[in-house]
Parts: structure tokens; C-alpha cells; sequence
């Protein structure tokens, strides 16, 4: 099973420069104003081996992985509980770059996501108390709105937040005027390893 590298380990240098290199991606991104710059597309499977993949928000990339907020009572969730290894797939058009990651989603605990929750846009939190009723998504934001209308709008109970721990992490860099760059950052026996494709 494939496991962060050690605090010690040779290869720490290695995972720290593809950690930067995404955050590096994300913050040209938002300086290009990129629409939704740090919008992914999830990838996950069932345990009846039927794939589903939708566009998530990206709320935090450091060494313990890339942190998201989820649901827990949508798909992914469930998904995420029967199989944890999923698919990240970023696409930048103005940077001509796209950056695939493979990886393990784990729940983060109570406080840290509180922490990460705090810092959210208000629409996006919002739209997480919308979410408590899909078919009736609109009266449920208003009643957020009003109710939390001179304070913190708290997580809602039915969400949770997840970190996604990479063991692949691969940077496609391409456009017609100059040659494409393929290369990857990988996790095997514990240690990452730099490679071009």
C-alpha cells in the first residue's frame, strides 16, 4: 500500500517540489482569472466497478494532500467509503496545462475542517445548506440566508471534509508553439520518485 513519505525520508524534496509545483499551477491560474481556478473533476468508482466523475472544489493543497468538502450524503461520499482511491483531473486552458492526480481521499477530523470551513466563500456555504434538500434547493438557501444572516454559517452536519493523499501526480504542459513537457511525480515503497513521460 502506498503511504506518505517519512518526514526523514530522501524523497521528501521530491513530493515538496510536485506540492509547490500545484500550488504554483493554482495561483497562476487565479492571477490569469481563470474561471473556478481551483475546479477539478472527481473521479470515483462503486464497489460494482461503475465509474462516475463531476466537477469539485478544491479548497487546500499541502503536504497532507488536496482538501474538499463533500456531502456525505451524495454519490462520491458513498463512493469514497467503499472504494477511498480516486482521480483528480485539473485543466488550465490560458496555461496550457493539465494536471492529473491519483490518490486516497481521507476524512479529515472535526476541527481542521471547521478550521478550512471558515475560510470559505458565504455562497459556498450556502449552497452546502442548500444541498440538505436538492429538490427544493432554493428555499433552502433562503432560509440559510436569513438565518445565518448576522453571524458564521456553521458546516452543516451532512458535510464533511476529506483530504485527497496523493501516489501519482502528473503534469501535462502542451500548446502548438512550443514543445510539450509530460512528467510525473510517483510513490512507490514509500518513496517519490521524479520521472518525464
Amino acid at each position: 500500500m502506498n503511504t506518505s513519505p517519512d518526514k526523514e525520508s530522501p524523497s521528501k524534496d521530491i513530493y515538496q517540489e510536485a506540492i509547490d509545483a500545484i500550488n504554483k499551477a493554482m495561483t497562476e491560474a487565479k492571477t490569469l482569472h481563470v474561471p473556478m481556478a481551483n475546479a477539478a473533476s472527481l473521479a470515483t468508482v462503486s464497489n460494482d466497478n461503475k465509474p462516475s466523475v463531476r466537477t469539485v472544489t478544491i479548497c487546500d493543497a499541502n503536504n497532507d494532500g488536496l482538501l474538499l468538502f463533500i456531502n456525505s450524503n451524495s454519490g462520491k461520499a458513498q463512493h469514497i467509503s467503499q472504494q477511498p482511491n480516486v482521480g483528480l483531473c485539473f485543466y488550465w486552458h490560458d496555461l496550457h496545462l493539465q494536471l492529473v492526480i491519483q490518490g486516497s481521499a481521507v476524512e479529515i477530523d472535526v476541527d481542521e475542517a471547521n478550521f478550512w470551513w471558515k475560510k470559505q466563500d458565504r455562497n459556498f456555504q450556502l449552497a452546502a445548506w442548500a444541498s440538505s434538500e436538492p429538490s427544493n434547493a432554493s428555499q433552502q438557501r433562503a432560509s440559510a440566508k436569513t438565518q445565518f444572516s448576522d453571524e458564521r454559517i456553521p458546516m452543516p452536519d451532512h458535510w464533511a471534509a476529506y483530504r485527497i493523499k496523493p501516489f501519482r501526480i502528473e503534469f501535462w504542459e502542451a500548446n502548438w508553439k512550443r514543445a510539450s513537457s509530460h512528467y510525473c511525480y510517483e510513490l512507490e515503497d514509500g518513496l517519490w520518485g521524479k520521472s518525464l513521460l
